[in-house]
């Protein structure tokens, strides 16, 4: 059993290889917290997460991914708004991982971002900013056909993006399965 945070799990499965690389294994989508949390209980075997593992409990260990890429998203019907500030940010919810990452490094690059609503669902966001209601921050991969069909418009930051890695308890052991599948993660977000 192997856990992913949403926006992994939706990377891999929107692949054409998605057959192959996931045969006879049980996916669990979750957060990164409660990932770890069943890693230390035995309960997965491995995690796919996010943010920036600091304070894991001894026996679990760590290997960096790529870097998921995320954009700034809209309507293409609602105004534009000024460089580096956005008022009307449809966040995820307070608590998780990425919220408290993004937040840091908007300090860190000069970006003003106001959150005016909050969300635990990637697909909510998305929706909501179709809908005109705000301006998103999601994964690249997750927007890009909305963005080629005209759905949505990137709004122009710096680059933002946040880090990926794969987590499991220690002994590690060599699966062929998680290596192919780490690769393919790789590979993907590198597009």
């Amino acid at each position: 059993r192997i856990g992913m945070i949403d926006s992994i799990a939706s990377l891999l499965y929107s692949t054409k290889t998605k057959q192959t690389i996931l045969n006879n294994i049980e996916v669990m989508v979750d957060n990164s917290s409660r990932i770890i949390s069943q890693i230390t209980t035995g309960q997965l075997s491995y995690g796919i997460i996010t943010g920036q593992p600091k304070t894991l409990p001894k026996d679990i260990s760590v290997i960096k991914l790529k870097d998921e890429p995320f954009t700034f998203v809209s309507s293409p019907n609602k105004p534009k708004t000024i460089n580096n500030i956005v008022t009307d940010w449809l966040a995820y919810n307070k608590e998780s991982t990425t919220y408290q990452y993004f937040t840091k490094q908007f300090v860190n690059i000069g970006i003003d971002a106001k959150a005016k609503f909050f969300s635990t669902s990637m697909e909510l966001l998305k929706d909501t900013a179709i809908s005109g209601f705000g301006t998103a921050l999601l994964p690249k991969h997750f927007v890009n056909k909305d963005i080629k069909n005209g759905n949505l418009v990137i709004y122009k930051t710096l680059p933002l993006s946040r880090p990926i890695w794969l987590v499991f308890k220690k002994p590690y052991s060599d699966n062929k399965q998680i290596k192919t599948i780490t690769k393919k993660i790789n590979t993907l977000l590198v597009k």
